[in-house]
């Protein structure tokens, strides 16, 4: 089975291709925009090289945040106009589960089984927050030990001076936004928590989480938009 998947939901967008359960092909770009505009002649130009067409791949997958609205909308558009003539499901997971999946299985291989949280920057003086473990080699959202849904019902939105209260002991902090709120973490939080460096997930995390567990996959998937809408007031 070959399963293309896109992530563009942080500074650091980019695409895989898997052979079953092997990555075989990997692009990321460093610090790039999310919303360049070229990234799907890229990749075009990436599969051609690689003798892949379009209708060998069976199946497409997407990280579905939360970050980059724009980014991961745009990624979802591209994904599902490519799916649609043959036919060919599409699916996401979490962006952010990706990265606590790829943390904590990387801990897993030094004996350690610390909780995860990915904090991230919600804007409007808010962060959002979801807290990871691995049970039986599979993520669960830690607080109530099931696996994620892949949508806001995994993420807490919650304020500076809240945020750790939602941390369990021991917990390791990580953020996609570092570069953003870092400092205001270190202030925060204690610093044996946090994991002081960007970490943001890849298109090839968000296809190990897919493939470590492929019943959990968001089969009608969505970005992941915590906020509530925000209606136009009207004279």
């Amino acid at each position: 089975m070959l399963t293309l998947v896109v992530e563009r939901s942080t500074c650091r967008p980019g695409w895989a291709l898997f052979r079953d359960a092997v990555c075989q092909l990997e692009a990321v770009a460093d610090l790039d925009s999310a919303r360049a505009p070229d990234w799907l002649a890229r990749l075009g130009e990436a599969l051609e090289a690689a003798n892949v067409s379009l209708a060998e791949i069976d199946r497409f997958a997407a990280g579905l945040g939360p970050g980059s609205f724009s980014g991961t909308r745009a990624a979802m558009a591209a994904l599902q106009g490519m799916a649609l003539p043959g036919g060919k499901p599409l699916v996401g997971v979490s962006s952010a589960a990706a990265l606590a999946f790829a943390v904590l299985t990387q801990q897993t291989e030094f004996g350690l089984y610390t909780p995860v949280a990915v904090v991230g920057d919600a804007r409007r003086e808010r962060l959002w927050c979801a807290v990871y473990s691995l049970k039986k080699k599979r993520l669960a959202v830690h607080t109530g030990t099931h696996p994620p849904t892949h949508d806001a019902a995994d993420f807490v939105l919650t304020t500076w001076d809240d945020l750790p209260g939602h941390l369990p002991p021991e917990t390791a902090v990580v953020s996609p936004d570092w570069d953003r709120i870092g400092k205001r973490l270190f202030a925060r939080l204690s610093a044996s928590q946090l994991v002081a460096t960007l970490l943001t997930p890849s298109a090839a995390d968000v296809g190990r989480l897919l493939l470590s567990d492929p019943a959990a996959a968001h089969v009608e998937p969505m970005p992941i938009y915590l906020h509530p809408a925000v209606a136009e007031a009207r004279a």
